[in-house]
């Protein structure tokens, strides 16, 4: 997984009550209809909650740049917005979830086991290959390594990660596919997030010269640094994220499993949102 400093990993310690992490007062396009993931109900709960979990962070960035009038993108690190975004994941969890950086040497980072990597290995090696994906060709990507799984893994708890990874990948694939626009839009210009719902942000027309927005001509020269994300999001940091989060999840699994009473559904949620705010990040803020 790409990490967002290069000697940071995230821990994710969890308390009993992560088990009732179900804010639903979050904004955003989060709902998903028609999920057609081979997965017991379980596992595609852990996609659902990834997905409005991310969305809570970015409420909680929208947040910080109304309340602070933050005009200049550039008066903000990327270290900073992490923070922000993560510690309203946190209250979107009950304040029962913790996300740690350790600092250290290059190579300690954490790590997935061998056994559960070779299906995260598959699905980066199906991202890598396609310049385009539909919905459609990743479910039946990610339900061939559920069927793998299933058929090579005896471990219980390896099993949960795998299938916890798969679902918050493709829940992942579709609030980005539907959320990019704002996401890069609060992170590069947020003088614009009180002027439009995010419902408009993610609905703007693209221009030769910038986003085309009513009774504006574009942003300017800004607009040359992310026009080529806005307008193929998945081969410009898209498809990074979307598989951090599904190895974040994984990962998370493994340690909520570990931790008494936590679990390794709260675990997958937790440690895969935290993923995915941290690449998107990572990729999206100039």
């Amino acid at each position: 997984m790409r990490k967002f400093y290069n000697f940071m990993l995230f821990s994710v310690a969890l308390c009993f009550s992560l088990i009732s992490c179900s804010k639903s007062n979050v904004d955003g396009d989060v709902t998903q209809s028609d999920i057609m993931l081979d997965l017991p109900e379980e596992f595609l709960q852990v996609g659902m909650k990834h997905n409005e979990g991310v969305d809570y962070a970015y409420q909680g960035v929208r947040d910080y740049f109304s309340e602070t009038k933050t005009q200049n993108p550039q008066d903000i690190s990327k270290e900073q917005l992490l923070e922000i975004a993560l510690s309203a994941l946190e209250e979107y969890c009950g304040n029962s979830l913790f996300v740690t950086k350790t600092t250290g040497d290059a190579g300690d980072t954490l790590t997935l086991d061998s056994e559960i990597e070779i299906y995260f290995e598959r699905i980066k090696s199906f991202f890598n290959e396609n310049s385009e994906i539909t919905s459609a060709e990743l479910i039946n990507e990610l339900n061939a390594v559920n069927h793998m799984a299933s058929l090579q893994l005896s471990d219980t708890l390896k099993k949960a990660a795998v299938f916890s990874g798969t679902a918050t990948c493709y829940s992942s694939y579709n609030y980005w596919k539907e959320n990019h626009k704002k996401w890069i839009i609060a992170l590069n210009y947020p003088e614009l997030l009180d002027e439009y719902t995010d419902e408009e942000l993610n609905a703007l027309e693209l221009g030769e010269e910038g986003f085309i927005f009513p009774e504006t001509k574009g942003i300017g020269e800004l607009w040359q640094k992310v026009k080529a994300t806005v307008k193929d999001w998945w081969n410009n940091g898209g498809k990074e994220i979307v598989f951090a989060d599904g190895e974040g999840a994984a990962l998370g699994a493994m340690t909520g499993a570990m931790i008494g009473g936590a679990g390794a559904g709260p675990g997958a949620a937790a440690g895969g949102a935290s993923a995915s705010i941290s690449e998107a990040i990572d990729q999206w803020k100039n």
